[in-house]
């Protein structure tokens, strides 16, 4: 597996942030992902606040045809 890749899942394990670059040949941004269940509603507000206002949550598809 890739080193970067190794470090990522360790963060997640951590409950810690990783930075992803979209790509020049999108958006050209760089993206803060952390995993969910360490998500608190402070570090929501934090997030609409100072990282642009935009936040996405990644669903399977089952959780998805329930909503």
């Amino acid at each position: 597996m890739d080193e970067a890749v190794t470090r990522a899942i360790n963060a997640f394990k951590l409950g810690n942030p990783i930075c992803l670059f979209d790509s020049e040949n999108r958006e050209g941004e760089t993206d803060l992902l952390f995993p969910g269940q360490f998500a608190q509603p402070a570090a929501m507000r934090q997030l609409r606040k100072d990282c642009g206002g935009l936040l996405f949550l990644a669903i399977g598809h089952d959780v998805g045809d329930f909503l």
